[in-house]
């Protein structure tokens, strides 16, 4: 067997001749390096092959995911607008079935309001996550475990130097990996909208089909009670500003806690007042605190007054229509500025207004 190869190089100008002899473990080891190259470069041509074919991907994927994303978001707006316009249904209902006793046992609870003067403590963050100043740091964490090794004992730095060191020995990913996991983490986020976003709608769905047998039962309901409902105030006397509601209050004469029996429209002075219902008058002229008052019977024990006015439209006796204007806002009587003092009695008990005004 030979141990070595001779390689003759013979230049074509001239005709001396070199003569080289190699080592034949030195061919071989050569072969064998070039082979392991060869094989190395081709692989690192496939992986960057797949690499690109894998970033191109990815970014036609993103921007899919991007617009897709943008789709969501529209819709999910869509809904939100659905579901807001549901709840005002939902309230809207709540009020004719108050006005209209169809409430059953829970007429109380629907009635609640919560106190004004009541201090709630605000909200720092909106989030789920954690604040800032909480998460920690990478520094951090090594110092933690550089003390935690410090104060340990032998077995337990063996411990600790053994772990540190199956994770210093865990092997690299590829850049194919990383891109690939990159991919499937936007994958797994969009999985996730698309979860939350597919229960809100079947939320919003559950909503509204309960909206909608809520309406279908108070709709049988009110087609009983057509002369009931033309005789409930259920309109705005005028438009203005709420400046004071029904209950108890600091007199702004006497700085004392008294009853408030009415609501408190603020307007310019001379603007419009209307009935809420149909009805007869049952009182125009002055009246002591009140100033001048105009007062509508709108039968089944309900009545409503206007305080304050400064002109009357109607007399003593005249039928009214809902939405007539029956006088004027004013600043008569006892009265910090122009307004007009709504109230409703039913059977001569004063009862908040504005449970009854269905419109805002």
């Amino acid at each position: 067997m030979d141990n070595f190869y001779t390689v003759l190089v013979i230049p074509e100008k001239t005709k001396k001749v070199r003569k080289i002899v190699l080592p034949a473990i030195y061919v071989r080891v050569g072969l064998i390096l070039g082979a392991v190259g060869v094989f190395f470069l081709a692989f690192m041509v496939y992986d960057y092959v797949n690499v690109m074919r894998q970033l191109s991907e990815n970014r036609r994927l993103r921007t899919e995911n991007r617009q897709l994303k943008q789709e969501m978001q529209e819709f999910t707006s869509k809904l939100q607008a659905v579901q807001d316009s549901l709840d005002r249904i939902q309230n809207y209902t709540t009020k004719l079935r108050i006005i209209t006793n169809q409430a059953g046992e829970g007429v109380d609870v629907l009635k609640k309001k919560v106190d004004p003067g009541f201090k709630g403590i605000p909200m720092d963050d909106h989030s789920d996550l954690p604040p800032a100043s909480s998460i920690p740091s990478g520094r951090e964490s090594f110092l933690k475990i550089q003390k935690k090794y410090l104060l340990a004992s032998n077995n337990e730095k063996d411990t600790i130097a053994v772990a540190v060191a199956q994770v210093a020995e865990q092997k690299p990913q590829s850049l194919s990996d990383l891109v690939k996991q990159e991919e499937e983490k936007e994958s797994s986020e969009l999985r996730e909208e698309f979860e939350k976003l597919r229960q809100a709608f079947e939320k919003m769905l559950s909503n509204a089909n309960t909206v909608e047998l809520d309406v279908q039962s108070l709709h049988s309901a009110l087609i009983d009670q057509i002369d009931y409902l033309k005789s409930l105030p259920t309109l705005k006397p005028t438009n203005g500003w709420y400046t004071s509601g029904f209950g108890v209050r600091n007199s702004p004469f006497t700085n004392k806690p008294t009853m408030h029996e009415g609501l408190d429209l603020a307007n310019h002075v001379g603007s419009a007042i209307v009935s809420p219902a149909y009805g007869v008058v049952t009182y125009a002229g002055p009246r002591p605190g009140y100033g001048n008052l105009v007062t509508i019977d709108h039968g089944y024990g309900l009545q409503t007054q206007f305080g304050h006015i400064s002109r009357f439209y109607v007399k003593v006796g005249e039928k009214i229509q809902r939405g007539q204007k029956v006088a004027a806002v004013g600043n008569s009587g006892r009265s910090t500025g122009p307004h007009v003092h709504y109230e409703i009695r039913v059977n001569g008990i004063p009862v908040d207004p504005y449970f009854y005004i269905l419109e805002d």
